[in-house]
């Protein structure tokens, strides 16, 4: 990866302002996890809000100042430090296969959640690190709520589950759903040289992304329209967001599996339910 003049490690999952919200009203997401209570006469019914209503709500909760904001820290932490191990991959277990040359035969795994009030709605989310540089090693999937964001192999994500995302332009975007089993076994054969990166929401002009190639070493960093982070917030169960970031390997005992230390900061912005 070339050079770039910006912050090593940063992601903006929305970086445009909560007005931008008022400009997403054409989303259209089966995401109903956020609780929302109605009265119907003496009786009380529990539905959830569509994404679009959602959208309205942050705008509103940030005019009345209602939005309530959330700082925390989120470290994925360099493998081999976190588990005290010289070799991360675990050949053979947990479903992973036997080694093999260019093809994701074992992974690594690392959630990191931030626990927002059980009837929050996600308006926004930023992350960003002082990082100077980050290497992974071979290749990597970054989730939210176990839909994937970021990945440095996107033809293997064909094998995955999707739900479709009709965003502000009034394109369509899929939404794919982590499985390890899914990408298992998916071959990486030339991507380092080539590069096959997937970032969510670009191909349509609603995501931007950069990230060096594998065993390379370079800056990072997302950003994201800010109707697909709230579609991916209304995943979340009981206001539980949790980011994985998921490293493979092949058959390199040394260096698969791995990645530089991750330090996130993140700052929530969300309304309450009634």
């Amino acid at each position: 990866m070339r050079q770039l003049r910006m912050p090593a490690v940063a992601l903006a999952l929305i970086g445009v302002g909560l007005a931008a919200y008022t400009n997403c009203a054409k989303v259209n997401f089966e995401a109903n996890t956020a609780p929302k209570v109605e009265a119907a006469g003496s009786a009380t019914t529990t539905s959830t809000p569509t994404v679009e209503e959602a959208i309205a709500s942050c705008a509103n909760a940030a005019k009345n100042g209602t939005l309530v904001t959330l700082q925390k820290v989120v470290r994925f932490e360099d493998p081999k430090t976190e588990t005290g191990r010289a070799v991360v991959c675990e050949w053979g277990k947990d479903d992973n296969l036997d080694q093999e040359n260019d093809f994701l035969t074992a992974r690594y795994e690392q959630a990191a959640s931030i626990q927002l009030p059980a009837n929050s709605v996600l308006c926004a989310a930023e992350m960003n690190s002082t990082a100077s540089t980050f290497t992974y090693d071979d290749m990597f999937y970054l989730t939210l709520n176990d839909y994937v964001v970021a990945s440095s192999l996107k033809s293997s994500l064909a094998r995955l589950q999707t739900e479709m995302i009709t965003v502000s332009n009034s394109a369509v975007e899929p939404a794919y759903k982590y499985s390890w089993l899914g990408v298992r076994k998916a071959s990486f054969a030339g991507v380092n040289e080539t590069s096959d990166n997937y970032c969510f929401g670009k191909a349509n002009g609603v995501g931007s992304c950069q990230w060096p190639n594998s065993e390379k070493s370079g800056p990072f960093s997302l950003r994201y329209d800010p109707a697909l982070v709230v579609a991916l917030g209304l995943k979340a169960s009981g206001g539980n967001q949790q980011f994985k970031f998921i490293t493979t390997g092949d058959n390199d005992p040394s260096t698969d599996c791995s990645h530089d230390r991750l330090d996130l900061n993140v700052q929530y912005s969300y309304y309450l339910t009634k």
